[in-house]
């Protein structure tokens, strides 16, 4: 006995130390997979926490220091497409700076010379058979038609800053120009090591020489998203050919500060130094080894303010919307497709991620990772893989698990300290996922030792699931937990409809039979179509599909079983009547969703049963089934659920008694009265529409048609409700009736 208790509590003591000791050289190794795996578990926590502490874009806009003037899709229908005449886009610098903007900066690239007609000209010029007197006609007609030096000029003339591209290949085109001064302390071979560390750019894509020459400075607009797409960081300075280039926001920032160079700041990692920041005036900027700043977003996208370029060159914008800002020019046309994913948005427009970097540095908003994280990282691996390791197999389940959450909200609330109150990063993945392993072992492992045999799982399922079933799942009783678990599935409740008055007609034995009879080929039908009874209550029973099996189809599943049901009740109806027994009949609702399903009760009596916010939305939905003369209603998820494979009927969007949220609710249509009913339904259900949008005079004349047509109790009912509404329409109507009764 002694022997066995000891191993009993080696057992899991050893296990938990040894997955300490691999997620230590998980965290530890520099392995590409394990690094990758880090980086993407990392990046979950990260978007999850960014996204969550963004700030309110309603109250930030307006005292953001950057405007994007938006080459959207209404200014590409007012001014033709992409790219515009180098004069509007004068016209557009002139406008900016009259409007008092402080720095202009293109998140577009002029690679070509737009004015092709000059070069027609210039050749005609070349020709011999142009003569001296021809010359100055010549002249005049191309400083006509000559925008780009026009556009050089307004470059030349405002505080303006153009874009480039690296890029790995060995093609470049354009002139590239404008190079970083480096400054500070940081000269010489050490200098040299920072940037031959830092990632180098073989090839590029500039302006045209006249305009990089005549810009104030130039940035590169490249994207450099994590390994899954997600676009987290901005990298600030681009090494190529032994020079330091700046990308648009750091290039735009510096001209907004009068900055003529940076400092490079490093520390030392081994024998060599490491580009940890890069310094203007007395600002550091923190960045990793390649350069890159964590962009610090301000919120979702559109949080900037945008101004249709348009609108700008229409005169239609006030000063007090550009005065003192810098102003970023790009494109949210889709045509354009300057998109990118981002932690708050998938579809996150590329300038205003320029937008967010210059923002952070202005404001000295920045977002930090330091060196020392990774040391607190260590520690909490190790001494809360060792404190969970020897103290989990002496406690009970419960005091297992609230050990396990004390000690997971104590780094998470650590973790979410730093963030708020210093904006820095310890990426505690690894540790958490540490201290989740052990307590997840340590407490499956006792849940194994003190499982029920198959004995004791068949004993139970038995009453609930076929028996078929029940052998199947014998087999692997490991497999079928009893402790309550969330999952998708659907739920079903059927009542008999006026059984008051049924069972007033009837002694107890008679009503005992007449319940029989009925429940009998009613449980055969659930059990047929893969459910699972949950209860009998007098009238009514409640089954669900999607446990104790999975069954990814159990929405369609249990709304096929529902129409097999109400056949089966016409057919008990007419078996009754020749009886001379009550008639019969039932209201189905179901509803499909995340549900509680387990071993439910207490310690003299349990069930397995399933209980939540959708099991109680099927109860609701049941109730309704008399108010909208249907005989099933089934909630939106159980619609979605099963898609194109059968047809339904919109009833409403309701909201139910004990329920704040709205959900839109459906009939099932029958098969065999789908062909029948088409049009009829095509033409519901553009009065629905209608009446959904507020257009109850459109939606009563269509209701009244279909009731003239077929005297449905549904079309009455919302003719009578069109009546109503168009004397007095709710405030923000949004189409939503609510119950007050169950």
């Amino acid at each position: 006995m002694t022997r066995t208790l000891l191993l009993y509590r080696l057992t899991p003591i050893i296990t938990s130390l040894v997955i300490m000791l691999a997620m230590t050289a998980f965290y530890l190794s520099k392995g590409t997979l394990a690094q990758d795996l880090r980086d993407r578990l990392g990046w979950i926590i990260y978007d999850l926490r960014l996204s969550s502490t963004l700030k309110n874009t309603q109250t930030t806009a307006e005292q953001l220091p950057v405007v994007i003037v938006d080459i959207d899709e209404y200014s590409l229908s007012q001014l033709g497409h992409w790219p515009w005449q180098r004069d509007t886009l004068v016209a557009l610098n002139r406008r900016l700076v009259e409007l008092g903007a402080t720095v202009i900066s293109y998140d577009v690239l002029f690679p070509e010379e737009q004015d092709q007609a000059i070069k027609q000209i210039q050749s005609l010029r070349s020709q011999k058979s142009a003569t001296q007197l021809q010359q100055p006609l010549f002249d005049s007609i191309t400083d006509a038609l000559d925008g780009d030096k026009r556009f050089a000029a307004s470059v030349s003339d405002n505080e303006v800053v153009l874009s480039m591209v690296f890029n790995n290949g060995d093609f470049s085109k354009g002139e590239l120009t404008h190079p970083l001064a480096i400054g500070g302390a940081v000269q010489g071979d050490k200098q040299n090591a920072l940037i031959q560390q830092l990632p180098e750019a073989k090839g590029f894509i500039s302006n045209t020489p006249r305009l990089s020459q005549a810009a104030h400075a130039i940035g590169f607009i490249n994207a450099h998203p994590d390994t899954d797409g997600i676009m987290r960081r901005a990298r600030l300075i681009q090494h190529h050919q032994g020079k330091l280039y700046p990308s648009l926001a750091l290039a735009t920032t510096m001209s907004f500060l009068l900055a003529d160079d940076i400092t490079l700041n490093s520390e030392m990692i081994g024998d060599r130094p490491s580009l940890s920041g890069i310094q203007l005036f007395d600002q550091i900027i923190p960045v990793n080894g390649q350069g890159e700043i964590l962009i610090p977003y301000q919120g979702p996208a559109y949080t900037f303010s945008y101004i249709s370029a348009a609108d700008v060159l229409s005169g239609s914008t006030a000063a007090d919307a550009i005065e003192g800002k810098v102003v970023l020019i790009g494109a949210t046309a889709a045509s354009l497709s300057d998109f990118r994913a981002t932690p708050t948005n998938h579809l996150y427009p590329g300038v205003e991620a320029h937008a967010n970097v210059i923002t952070g540095i202005l404001n000295q908003e920045f977002i930090d990772q330091p060196e020392w994280s990774h040391g607190i990282n260590f520690v909490l691996i190790v001494a809360g893989g060792l404190a969970l390791s020897l103290a989990l197999p002496f406690l009970p389940p419960l005091a297992q698990l609230a050990s396990v959450a004390v000690l997971l909200s104590g780094i998470i609330v650590f973790d979410y300290w730093l963030w708020i109150e210093h904006r820095f990063i310890i990426d505690s993945i690894v540790p958490i996922l540490t201290i989740l392993l052990i307590g997840v072992f340590n407490m499956a492992y006792g849940f194994i030792i003190n499982s029920r045999d198959r004995l004791q799982l068949k004993a139970m399922f038995g009453q609930y699931v076929p028996p078929q079933l029940v052998d199947e799942m014998s087999k692997n009783p490991g497999e079928f937990a009893m402790d309550g678990q969330r999952k998708a599935m659907s739920v079903l409740f059927a009542d008999i409809r006026n059984f008051t008055t049924i069972s007033e007609e009837l002694s107890a034995s008679e009503l005992k039979q007449w319940l029989n009879t009925y429940f009998t080929p009613i449980t055969e039908i659930i059990f047929h179509n893969h459910g699972t009874i949950d209860k009998y209550v007098g009238d009514m029973v409640m089954a669900f599909w999607g446990a104790p099996l999975d069954d990814r189809d159990h929405a369609l599943h249990c709304v096929q079983a529902a129409q097999a049901m109400l056949a089966k009740t016409r057919e008990l109806r007419d078996l009754f009547v020749t009886q001379g027994k009550p008639e019969v009949a039932i209201g189905i609702g179901i509803s499909s969703g995340h549900m509680n399903v387990g071993n439910m009760g207490s310690q003299y009596r349990r069930s397995y049963t399933v209980i939540g916010d959708r099991v109680n939305l099927g109860s609701r939905l049941e109730g309704l089934t008399k108010y909208y003369g249907v005989d099933i209603i089934v909630s939106e998820e159980t619609r979605n659920e099963i898609g194109d494979r059968l047809a339904f009927r919109h009833l409403d969007r309701v909201r139910v008694k004990g329920r704040d949220k709205p959900v839109d609710i459906f009939e099932p249509i029958d098969q065999t009265q789908q062909q029948q009913s088409e049009e009829s339904l095509h033409n519901y259900h553009q009065c629905l529409s209608q009446y959904f949008c507020g257009d109850f005079d459109s939606a009563l004349k269509g209701f009244r048609n279909l009731h003239q047509e077929d005297p449905l109790h549904l079309y009455q009912l919302y003719v009578e409700r069109c009546e109503s509404l168009k004397q007095k329409t709710p405030a923000n109507w949004q189409g939503v009736f609510t119950h007050t009764e169950k």
